[in-house]
């Protein structure tokens, strides 16, 4: 019997790369089984998607959810239609000819593999995308043409269906990045295997910008925090105390300098961070509990 798979891509604004998203799959995907979740768009990615791929599912959102709780409303229809395995793919991303029937052969030969991912290429398809080939240098193991890491970035993620149901969905407490490390941490927490098929290719045509601007670098910082707390192969305390005695020297830091601006920010992380201490802890609770319980996904 072939295997089922869905597709899940998560639009927003993303009317320059969606037909060459959607042009990837369709050899491998049947339509219906390709789920667009939109987050509002105010480009025309929704007229294009409704004029050219008909057949696909378009889920409109009346405000943008988000990339977690976006993916979660697919990734919980896919496993109620029985899908075998669940392909997230970003809206900027797409995927080599032949290379998704590779990946299922290849999960289908190695059980313990959670997520697998092919190489990612940039937009220009020729180099590697930076920040995917910092993950490919950290790789724990390589057996042929799979290197196992410690983790990668969840633009082209291919699942089989007992991750989804063992590990769950994306966890809501993260707004907007982060989570796709966060379930990764709790794929290791139950002792699953990240791998990057080296041999085959996708292509992510994201802005890779490695100068970000202040509020952004101190929106990734609050992230990278929340990260860390949530993670429940670390000691909470331990994690919390370094949070705080680093935001505290950046703050001082910032003072001396005179970075008003930067100061406050270092403060309002700190805020924000100590304001979602129970439901961290309540979320490293629920995701420690190894249940297979589909979490978040309910």
């Amino acid at each position: 019997m072939q295997s089922k798979v869905f597709a899940i891509i998560v639009t927003y604004n993303g009317s320059q790369w969606i037909r060459q998203c959607l042009n990837s799959l369709k050899d491998d995907i049947p339509p219906e089984q390709i789920i667009v979740v939109d987050n509002n768009s105010t480009d025309p990615t929704v007229a294009i998607i409704r004029e050219n791929y008909p057949s696909v599912q378009l889920w409109l959102q009346k405000h943008n959810l988000g990339f977690g709780k976006a993916n979660n409303l697919g990734i919980k229809h896919a496993l109620e239609e029985a899908a075998d395995y669940v392909l997230l793919l970003n809206q900027d991303a797409w995927l080599a000819s032949g290379t998704l029937q590779k990946m299922q052969e290849t999960l289908q030969a190695n059980p313990e593999i959670a997520i697998l991912s092919p190489s990612q290429f940039d937009g220009s398809q020729k180099e590697l995308d930076h920040l995917f080939s910092t993950y490919l240098e950290k790789k724990v193991q390589q057996y042929n043409n799979l290197a196992f890491v410690p983790f990668v970035n969840a633009a082209i993620w291919l699942m089989p269906r007992t991750t989804l149901v063992e590990v769950g969905g994306f966890d809501p407490l993260f707004p907007h990045y982060g989570e796709d490390v966060d379930f990764v941490n709790r794929c290791h927490y139950l002792g699953l295997k990240i791998a990057i098929q080296t041999n085959l290719s996708g292509y992510h045509d994201r802005d890779s910008s490695k100068i970000l601007p202040l509020t952004k670098r101190k929106y990734f910082e609050f992230i990278n925090a929340l990260v860390e707390l949530k993670n429940i192969n670390k000691s909470f305390i331990r994690s919390l105390m370094i949070f705080v005695l680093r935001t505290l020297r950046y703050f001082f830091g910032a003072i001396f300098k005179g970075w008003l601006t930067s100061a406050k920010d270092d403060l309002i992380t700190l805020a924000k961070i100590t304001v979602q201490i129970p439901q961290i802890l309540l979320s490293r609770k629920k995701c420690a509990s190894k249940k297979g319980n589909r979490l978040f996904l309910k």
